[in-house]
């Protein structure tokens, strides 16, 4: 009974996290593009979706407490079921690290523009 619980959160939370990672390509697409809209509407999704993984792993906690390790190692179907979920998890950090680089340089690049237009005025007072 326990098991079967545990089994249905645990596949939940790994479709959670692969509609994530769906999300999360999404909004870096929208950052190459530099489409604003489409980044302001994706994070409203990714938002709302971290809402409904926080649902899940709360539930988790509920039911199951500190046990819940116990009962995951004492099935192999529950530990590979676990391992798919901490598999997309690694997915959806391996993006947010792309994406936290893209953003970084996208600032930098915005910062040399600053700069390069903030001393317009000493340019043109050469000229």
């Amino acid at each position: 009974m326990q098991n079967d619980k545990i089994k249905s959160l645990l596949l939940e939370l790994k479709e959670k996290f692969k509609l994530l990672r769906s999300i999360v390509e999404e909004k870096q697409k929208a950052i190459i593009e530099f489409d604003s809209r489409k980044i302001e509407s994706v994070i409203e999704r990714e938002e709302s979706l971290l809402g409904e993984i926080s649902t899940i792993e709360a539930q988790f906690v509920a039911e199951f407490g500190r046990n819940i390790k116990t009962f995951i190692e004492g099935s192999d179907e529950l530990r590979l079921l676990r391992d798919g979920v901490e598999s997309e998890v690694e997915k959806v950090r391996k993006l947010n690290a792309e994406n936290r680089y893209l953003i970084s340089y996208s600032l930098s690049f915005i910062v040399k523009l600053l700069e390069l237009y903030g001393a317009e005025n000493k340019i043109n007072a050469k000229i």
